[in-house]
């Protein structure tokens, strides 16, 4: 073998080495092994709360945490990075969860200059750098860029929904718009979408979020919602 067809060959194979290579965990949020009282598990290890998300009825339930909403309340579990620990290399999320009764009433068409009713049954809502963002809204703080995963019934599945607030720096993906009560698996390329969305790479993650939102939605079987999360892991590739 010449040396032209030698170096062919040993370019062939390195690129067939990177795209057979394996994504690396860069981050993983997993509650399928967790025990005990689920708001002190997540306090312990650093989430911050918002809203009425304690009176969801946290509680880790079969592999996975769990989060229903009893009344129409809006709320979140927050993880906030550390500077020095802000993930610079996480491309994709994947997320393993479910819904089992979506709110009643949640609706995300309709003209973004328009007040919708945007609920969710949970939210995964991932933050990006520190920069923050206008809401459009003088009493609604600024927070930085934003790309919220969430699953749905009867929403377009992968379209990009806005918000009624935070248009310019945040964009709602539905993951999943068929009302399915199924286990769900979720990849997401987070990166690409940044830069698809907002037109410039993607800064590094600094924040991840839990949020429901079940306001003005109608209570069935004594609730407005009830959803579960059993893993998030951030991937470099």
């Amino acid at each position: 073998m010449n040396g032209i067809k030698r170096l062919a060959l040993l370019a062939c194979l390195l690129a067939a080495g990177r795209s057979g290579r394996a994504a690396e965990v860069v981050f993983e949020l997993d509650f399928s092994q967790a025990r005990g009282d689920a708001g002190t598990w997540l306090e312990e290890r650093g989430w911050a709360t918002q809203g009425k998300i304690r009176k969801m009825k946290p509680r880790f339930e079969n592999g996975a945490l769990v989060l229903e909403a009893m009344d129409g309340d809006s709320g979140a579990f927050i993880y906030r990075f550390g500077k020095e620990a802000f993930l610079t290399n996480a491309h994709q999320i994947q997320i393993e969860w479910g819904v089992e009764q979506y709110p009643q009433g949640s609706d995300w068409s309709g003209p973004i200059d328009k007040a919708r009713n945007t609920r969710d049954a949970i939210n995964v809502m991932v933050s990006f750098g520190t920069k923050k963002i206008g809401s459009g809204n003088l009493l609604v703080p600024a927070i930085p860029y934003f790309i919220g995963l969430f699953p749905a019934d009867g929403e377009e599945t992968g379209k990009a929904y806005y918000g009624n607030y935070w248009q310019k720096g945040g964009r709602y993906f539905c993951i999943s718009g068929n009302g399915t009560t199924d286990p769900i698996s979720t990849r997401f390329p987070l990166a690409q979408k940044f830069q698809e969305t907002f037109g410039m790479p993607a800064p590094p993650v600094t924040a991840v979020t839990l949020e429901v939102d079940a306001k003005h939605t109608e209570k069935r079987d004594g609730r407005h919602s009830k959803a579960y999360v059993r893993k998030i892991m951030f991937l470099s590739e």
